[in-house]
């Protein structure tokens, strides 16, 4: 589990490149912060948002890193943020910016049948690789905030699919949760790690994010962030073995989109 939980780092640091590369910034002039909300002992969800703030773009990569995703409760379906220059003061961003992504769509099933283990990548819901917006099966959109600088990024329907959703604990089988009856409605589901990248002229290096709210459940819900300066943290090996024998606990609430 700790190998995995580390692959996932190195592979948000790929992403982060990447969008740096994308945005025509390299990583000298890219600015690349993480903000997230990290539950004790691992329940609940743990999700990141991990920002690269280049010349004339923002790079989003959204990591849900919850140990056994248990419910749609667990899962991302969009962030909120501030752009801001070097001086911490909001930058005006007059049109809600197109974007490019690139990613993973998973589907959820259950091939032996009720009341047997959720998988994916299976024969019959193969993974897809997304890599522009129209592979989405679900449309996200960006729209600006009330306040200078603000800007959301999140799914474009009442009831979302494409939902971010965490790793599988083991490879490609989340397990027999009975509250993955209720993720498994929203399929297709983007899979941790996803990259959205906007296009927000006039940015440079220098620039940054702050006041991050990352978006989940169904919603509307939402939690505020904290500043994680290494990166999406990486959970000790006596912290894993802790999180393979708790049970899920779903610290926060939520309300269903109509």
């Amino acid at each position: 589990m700790f190998s995995k939980q580390l692959g996932i780092k190195r592979a948000l640091v790929a992403s982060a490149l990447a969008a740096a590369v994308a945005m025509g910034a390299s990583a000298v002039n890219a600015n690349i912060v993480t903000y997230g909300a990290q539950n004790p002992n691992g329940s609940g969800m743990n999700a990141f948002a991990t920002f690269t703030v280049g010349t004339n773009g923002i790079g989003v990569t959204l990591t849900n890193t919850t140990p056994s995703t248990g419910s749609d409760a667990q899962e991302i379906y969009g962030v909120e943020f501030t752009v801001v220059d070097n001086n911490g003061n909001p930058i005006t961003i007059n049109t809600a910016p197109t974007y490019g992504v690139s990613g993973t769509e998973v589907s959820l099933e259950q091939p032996g049948g009720k009341n047997t283990n959720w998988l994916i990548n299976t024969a019959t819901a193969p993974n897809k690789t997304i890599s522009q917006p129209s592979d989405l099966s679900k449309e996200w959109r960006s729209l600006l905030g009330s306040d200078t600088g603000q800007l959301t990024l999140e799914v474009a329907t009442s009831k979302p699919n494409d939902l971010v959703i965490a790793p599988p604990p083991s490879p490609n089988n989340y397990g027999s949760a009975g509250g993955l009856n209720s993720a498994y409605q929203h399929n297709p589901q983007l899979l941790s790690g996803v990259t959205f990248t906007l296009n927000v002229p006039g940015l440079s290096g220098l620039d940054t994010v702050q006041d991050v709210t990352i978006l989940y459940g169904t919603g509307p819900s939402s939690t505020s962030t904290t500043f994680f300066p290494n990166g999406v943290p990486t959970p000790e090996p006596a912290t894993m073995g802790m999180l393979a024998v708790g049970g899920l606990g779903l610290l926060f609430g939520r309300r269903k989109r109509a």
